[in-house]
C-alpha cells in the first residue's frame, strides 16, 4: 500500500490517530515539494505561532461570552455578552481562534465538559473603564469581574475532524493527479497536475487570499499578510498564468535559502519574465509582474 492509500484509509476510519495521519501528510508534502502544506501539517501538530495565519476552520468566528459581574454588598450576577455596543477593539474578545496543536485539542475535547477562553485582565480593565463612562453595555452599579468565551468539546472535535478531512481531500486530489505522488522518486509539483492539486488544497485550507492591485507597481497596502500562504498563492495567480510558475515562486519564497539567495532567484525569474519566457495573467505587463513578485515576497517574509 502506498502513502496516498495510507492517508486515505487512515483519514476515513478511526484506526489511525490524527497525529499519525498528519505526520504522513508531512512526508507526502515533503516528497511532492509542497512546503506550505508541510508547514500546515507541522503547525497542526505543534500549534500555530501567534502571528501565523490560521486555517479557516480554526477561526475567527463568533463566540458566546459569559460574564461575571460584581457590585455593592457582595452582589453579583452572571450574564451572556454580545459585541453589540462595544468598540471595534473588543471584537477579538467576542471571537474564537484556536492555535493549539491537535494533541492538545483532542485532550481538551476528551474532558467532555464546557471549557472557556478567558479575557485577560487588561481587557477586563479596559471594559470597566468604558463602563464607568457609560459607553458599553453593563449592569447598573456593577463592574465586570471576569469573562470567557464558552468552548464546547463538540467545537474542539470539529476542528480535529476538519484537519482529517483536509488530509483526505489532499490525498484524493493528488491520487487523481498521479497515483504515484508521495512515493520516493515520485512526481513533484514540477508536474502541473500535482501543482494544481497542491494550490487548490492550500486555498481550501486557508480560505480565499487577499486580492492585489494591478498597475505600474503593486501597492504595499493591498497585498498579502506576513506568513499568509493562501493569500500569497491567490496574489500570484493574478500575476502568473501557469500554476507551475506559481508553484516555483512559492517554493522559492517558502524555501530554506537565506534572504540574499531568495532575492537572487526571484530576480532571475524577473529577467525570464521580461524576456517573455513566462506566461503572465491577463491584463498585466512584465514589469508589473516582476516587481510585484518581489513585493509579495517581501511582505510575506517581512523583509
Amino acid at each position: 500500500m502506498g502513502l496516498l492509500e495510507d492517508i486515505i484509509d487512515g483519514a476515513s476510519s478511526d484506526g489511525m490517530s490524527t497525529t499519525n495521519l498528519l505526520r504522513k501528510v508531512q512526508t507526502l508534502a515533503h516528497r511532492v515539494g509542497a512546503a506550505e502544506l508541510r508547514t500546515w501539517a507541522r503547525a497542526e501538530l505543534d500549534g500555530y505561532a501567534p502571528d501565523a495565519p490560521l486555517p479557516s476552520y480554526r477561526g475567527p468566528f463568533p463566540a458566546t461570552v459569559r460574564a461575571t459581574w460584581t457590585g455593592p454588598f457582595n452582589s453579583g450576577a452572571t450574564t451572556t455578552m454580545s459585541p453589540a455596543g462595544t468598540p471595534p477593539e473588543f471584537a477579538p474578545w467576542f471571537e474564537y481562534r484556536f492555535r493549539q496543536g491537535i494533541p492538545e485539542l483532542e485532550d481538551m475535547a476528551g474532558k467532555n465538559e464546557e471549557l472557556g477562553q478567558s479575557w485577560d485582565s487588561l481587557a477586563i480593565g479596559r471594559y470597566n473603564k468604558l463602563v464607568e463612562q457609560g459607553r458599553v453595555p453593563h449592569i447598573e452599579m456593577m463592574a465586570l469581574f471576569a469573562a470567557h468565551r464558552i468552548v464546547t468539546p463538540a467545537l474542539l472535535r470539529s476542528i480535529v475532524e476538519s484537519a482529517r478531512t483536509n488530509a483526505l481531500d489532499l490525498a484524493l486530489d493528488l491520487q487523481a493527479a498521479n497515483p504515484q505522488a508521495g512515493e520516493v522518486g515520485g512526481p513533484t509539483r514540477e508536474d502541473p497536475a500535482i501543482d494544481r492539486a497542491v494550490n487548490v488544497n492550500v486555498m481550501h485550507i486557508y480560505g480565499d487570499g487577499a486580492n492585489i492591485a494591478q498597475g505600474s507597481r503593486i501597492s504595499q497596502t493591498s497585498t498579502v499578510t506576513k506568513g499568509d500562504i493562501a493569500g500569497l498563492a491567490k496574489a500570484l495567480s493574478e500575476l502568473l498564468a501557469d500554476p507551475k510558475d506559481i508553484g516555483e515562486v512559492i517554493a522559492i519564497i517558502t524555501g530554506d535559502d537565506p534572504e540574499p539567495e531568495k532575492k537572487s532567484k526571484l530576480q532571475r525569474l524577473g529577467k525570464a519574465i521580461g524576456a517573455g519566457t513566462v506566461n503572465l495573467a491577463t491584463g498585466v505587463t512584465s514589469d508589473v509582474v516582476a516587481g510585484g513578485i518581489l513585493d509579495l515576497a517581501g511582505q510575506f517574509l517581512g523583509w
